[in-house]
Parts: structure tokens; sequence; C-alpha cells
């Protein structure tokens, strides 16, 4: 995805005319409402790996995700979603991107009406009904294919919707750490902070930014990562003010920094590479646009949350990189942000100023 950040893209629009989509028309058996009337949709099932495999022949699709204070959206082009059993994911190489099968629900077709426009998407649910992943279909989206998609795996509502059956009638191999639900994991057992110590923690520190970011701290089992974090220092990690965090972002928005992301749900871990060119704020939080992609942060979503500023040091262990991350009301990790790889020894300086305010 980093390739994006070279040069201009084409017009990416994901929306169209009244009249392109017609789902009680494909589907008069299955198609029901949704969002109180504003969208119709149809709940998709079958052999599940055949359709993920089938997203790759939608072209180029607008992915989104949101979790926490964060939402964010990217451009992909033919994703090819390849199925890991060894960690029970879903995995799209090129980005990055993971779905977690154990924590997979259903996954819908949504056509919404917006005033005189329809936006379409497949949409990717949890075990609570939250939305973990979207991916919109685009202007350069086959929207053919995406008929004929809904129309291969078009299924009623009330069908089998178990792992098995969307495998194919085959159980799935899926690994323990993956067999709860993400935000189901140890809740009570993590959530007690006595009993940890800093002798705890620092001695693996080192080995953190090896690793997915992830609500557990690696390698001290029933440690929240957030509470590792308080444990481990002001030299290591510190809390940061969310208005602090946006004057670094328009700061780098300024120098034209590019900037690395991610966004982890109960469902999927979306990360991505992006050059902001501007940011708009409305009543919710702010918005920063790069050429096809977006990052949002909101400053009240319905909750409290937490900005932390993590030191860890370089691949090549020479000099010391801070990031941000982002944690809900419950402690639990909702996603990252850092310099990306192009960034220079005076963009790091600048943003760790910022960040050491």
């Amino acid at each position: 995805m980093d390739s994006r950040l070279e040069g201009p893209l084409p017009r990416i629009a994901y929306s169209f005319k009244q009249g392109t989509f017609d789902l009680k028309r494909l589907a008069p058996h299955l198609w029901f409402e949704a969002d109180d009337g504003w969208s119709t949709a149809v709940r998709l099932g079958g052999h599940l790996p055949s359709l993920f495999r089938r997203i790759e022949h939608l072209g180029v699709v607008l992915a989104s995700a949101q979790s926490g204070p964060l939402s964010t959206a990217d451009t992909w082009e033919r994703p090819s979603f390849q199925w890991v059993s060894h960690t029970g994911e879903f995995v799209e190489p090129s980005s990055g991107a993971e779905v977690r099968l154990a924590s997979l629900k259903s996954v819908i077709a949504v056509v919404q009406e917006v005033e005189d426009q329809q936006v379409a998407s497949l949409q990717f649910f949890d075990a609570s009904g939250d939305g973990g992943l979207k991916l919109m279909l685009t202007n350069w989206s086959d929207l053919d294919y995406f008929e004929a998609l809904v129309s291969i795996h078009g299924r009623p509502r009330e069908e089998d919707n178990s792992k098995q059956g969307l495998l194919g009638g085959k159980e799935p191999g899926v690994p323990n750490r993956n067999t709860l639900p993400f935000e189901e994991r140890d809740e009570e057992d993590a959530a007690v902070f006595s009993g940890f110590t800093p002798e705890m923690v620092l001695p693996i520190w080192s080995g953190l930014s090896r690793t997915l970011p992830d609500s557990q701290f690696p390698g001290v089992p029933g440690l929240l990562r957030r509470d590792a974090l308080a444990l481990a220092g002001n030299r290591h990690a510190w809390q940061v003010s969310k208005d602090t965090v946006l004057r670094a972002m328009e700061d780098m928005v300024t120098r034209g920094v590019a900037l690395g992301g991610a966004v982890r749900n109960g469902l999927s871990y979306l990360p991505m590479a992006f050059r902001p060119k501007h940011w708009n704020q409305c009543g919710c939080g702010q918005t920063f646009f790069g050429e096809c992609t977006q990052f949002t942060l909101r400053r009240c979503c319905g909750r409290t949350w937490e900005a932390w500023a993590v030191r860890h040091m370089n691949a090549r262990g020479t000099d010391e990189v801070v990031c941000l991350e982002f944690y809900n009301g419950q402690r639990r990790f909702c996603g990252g942000l850092g310099l990306s790889s192009g960034a220079t020894s005076g963009d790091h300086a600048c943003w760790r100023g910022w960040l050491e305010k």
C-alpha cells in the first residue's frame, strides 16, 4: 500500500445515481429492510473461503473500519483475501488487513439510499452485531460482479450461520487464541491491575514493537496492554491529551510527512499508510484526508478514551521511535498512529517534540 504515496491517483467515488442497484429485483425472496428502511440488504452465506476469494473480482473498493474514537477508510485494488488456518484469520496481504473467523457472525450486502444517491457495500459483523469491516463499491468497481456475488451467496436470513456452515460443513481449525471473540477474552482477569509489577513488563518491552498491537500484553497472561503501558513508566509510555494529538497530526500535514495508522476492533485489523493533504473539523471530531484515504479522530464517541505515546527502538536498534496508541473506556486497544518509513530524523524530532510536551 505504500506505493500509493508516490503519486496522484484517479478520482475515487463511492456513491452512484439512484437506480444503479436493486436488491429487491436481484433477490426478491431474500432481501430485507435495514437502517430503519433507508437500506435494503441481503445476507450472504455459503462457502466462506469462496466468498472471500470472490471479493478480489469486485475491483477497487473503499475499506473502512471503526473502533472507539478512530475510524479509517482506505482504497484497496483487487483485495485478495487468503485463509490462514494456523491463525484462524482471513488475511489480505497487500494491505495487511485481517478478519478473525472466530469473531465473524454475518456478512451482508447492503444498498443504502442517500438523498438521490446509492451506496453499495459488503458489511461484516461480529457476534454482538457490531460492524467490523465495510467494503464499499467505487466508480472503479465491477458492479455486475457485485450482483453476481449476491446471486451466488445470497441466503435467507434464518439459514444456518455457524462457522461450520460458513465453511461448507467442515469444522474450521481455529487456534485456541481465537476461540473467543476478541472483546470477550479474559475481561475480568485482565482488568485486575493489582498483582502485576514493572518487573514483569520491562524485560520484554524491547520485543513489543515486533508484535501486532492487541488488547492483551504479550508474555504476561491476564495483563491488558494499556495497563502494561502504565507499569512501564514515563520513560517508555505516557498519556497524551487529545488536543496534543490533533496538533501533532496537523503539523505533520503541514510538513508533508507520511503517516502509518491502524484500527483494530472485535472483528478486523486494518493498517494503512497515508500522506494526509488537509483536514476538516466537524461536530464529532476531525478527519485527515489523503489522496484516497481518511483517518478520523473523534473528540467524543459516547464514552471516554485515552491516547498514549509509546517509545520503542527502531528495527535497526539505532533510534527511538514514538508511536501513539488509542484505548477505549474499557482499556481495550482501538488503534495506533505513527510516522511512516520515509520520515526524516527531523520529522521524528518534531513529532516527539509535540508528544513530549
